[in-house]
């Protein structure tokens, strides 16, 4: 599993990228230091929305890369981003 990329690894180097630190992050989403430690080790997920509040402050790189892209049905008017989950395949 060395090199393979996890959503963890790709939110701290995204993190240095920015010149953030988790207690910058930590405070932009609402959770603690530990919490977003605990993200970038691997050892537990965002909910849908502190994933959702991370993409709003370290901007849409912070979305999983794994994620596909939203689907518009159509009949919408507008994309609701309370219906998407970022951790189901569509």
């Amino acid at each position: 599993m060395a090199g393979k990329t996890t959503y963890g690894r790709h939110l701290a180097k995204l993190q240095v990228q920015q010149y953030k630190m988790q207690e910058q992050v930590a405070a932009a989403v609402g959770v603690t230091v530990a919490e977003v430690d605990a993200w970038e080790n691997n050892q537990a997920v965002p909910t849908q929305e502190q994933l959702w509040a991370l993409v709003d402050y370290l901007g849409p790189e912070a979305a999983p890369p794994f994620a596909p892209e939203p689907r518009i049905r159509p009949g919408y008017r507008y994309y609701d981003r309370s219906k998407y989950d970022p951790y189901k395949l569509y």
